[in-house]
């Protein structure tokens, strides 16, 4: 899931000019940097969160390379390496949606350098999680390694649930079914 909370409402309004501009809207820098605010302040109810999710899914795969690009220069540039850390991992897993598994795993490599900074085993167990959904059982371990009890036990059942998936590709749809 792509957070926008993760930014400060100056990046997240950068990131929601580049989606009007590549849908052709007008954009009002002003109007969208108080929403920003707002909504970022409120980050349990976040339309702006929404519209990133509703973003992700259009089909226009230029544009949400686009997006992406953008997003990623904005998430660069947070402080906190834990912050940060969360932010590469879901742009990360939006281009593994794109099947851009090299862009992908670069970031991730990133993700992943930030959350042992920050010593983030929130952090760190998402990013062995999207390792996993790259097949990337390696990476999927690295993360895990230094991840606290509580975030390990949750993250190695989604990744082992992935193994088991890859492993016999009827379990997936079953998931899949049950959502």
């Amino acid at each position: 899931m792509f957070r926008l909370e993760k930014f400060t409402p100056t990046e997240a309004a950068k990131v929601l000019r580049v989606i009007a501009n590549t849908e052709d809207l007008q954009f009002d820098d002003r109007f969208v940097a108080e929403l920003a605010e707002q909504e970022l302040a409120n980050r349990e109810d976040s339309v702006l969160i929404s519209i990133a999710e509703e973003f992700r899914q259009l089909e226009n795969t230029s544009v949400t390379r686009q997006m992406l690009s953008e997003t990623l220069q904005a998430a660069q540039t947070i402080e906190g390496p834990s912050d940060q850390s969360l932010a590469l991992n879901e742009i990360a897993e939006a281009y593994r949606l794109l099947e851009d598994t090299k862009t992908a795993q670069q970031l991730l490599r990133q993700a992943l350098e930030a959350a042992e900074t920050a010593s983030s085993s929130n952090s760190l167990a998402s990013i062995a999680v999207t390792y996993a959904k790259l097949k990337d059982w390696g990476g999927a371990l690295r993360a895990l390694r230094r991840c606290q009890e509580e975030e390990k036990v949750s993250a190695l059942t989604e990744v082992l649930t992935l193994w088991a998936e890859k492993q016999n590709p009827v379990l997936r749809e079953l998931r899949e079914e049950e959502e």
